[in-house]
């Protein structure tokens, strides 16, 4: 019986050092602020590496308007598409890129631009109303809203540099840009 226990004391220790070790791995979100205005252009080796999109306004066509475009992103890895909700509602869905099935469906501002950066597993979507949320993934089916917050209204572009996590609104010839508090 003795020795059982001590099976189960050393089983139990190798599960928390597991635990631990890839708890540390995940990246650990902190909350973005606004930080400054800059004029263009940005340094060349900034503007080289940024993920960008750019925004398409829920609202510049007609309900039920084939041709208007929807803003959508995919993530290869997990077989993913994330896009803007039906009839332009004010939802991101989540959807199986091969069967097209919704796995998901978030409640964030209208859904205007979509970006998705896959070595975090974060998405944002940004609104022209003034508002980017960040969502977070773990799995197909596990995603949740970490943050909404306030961004300036009329955004033509949403940038993110993968290097320094910085956000970058393009809104007024000018570029709003956000980073962890």
């Amino acid at each position: 019986m003795e020795k059982v226990l001590q099976i189960l004391i050393v089983f139990v220790l190798l599960m928390l050092v597991v635990s631990r070790f890839f708890r540390e791995r995940e990246f650990k979100f902190r909350e973005y602020i606004y930080l400054q205005r800059i004029r263009h252009p940005l340094p060349s080796d900034i503007s080289g590496r940024l993920l960008s999109t750019v925004v398409r306004h829920a609202l510049a066509a007609e309900p039920g308007d084939a041709a208007a475009p929807v803003p959508a992103v995919s993530d290869p890895d997990q077989g993913l598409l994330f896009r803007r909700g039906p009839d332009r509602t004010r939802a991101l869905e989540i959807v199986d890129e091969y069967s097209g099935l919704v796995i998901s469906t978030l409640e964030t501002d209208e859904v205007d631009a979509i970006l998705f950066e896959p070595a975090t597993r974060l998405v944002y979507c940004y609104s022209v109303s003034g508002s980017i949320t960040v969502i977070r993934g773990s799995g197909r089916d596990g995603y949740r809203v970490l943050q909404s917050l306030a961004a300036p209204e009329g955004g033509t572009m949403l940038s993110l540099d993968p290097i320094d996590k910085k956000l970058y609104v393009e809104s007024e010839g000018s570029l709003f840009v956000f980073a962890f508090a």
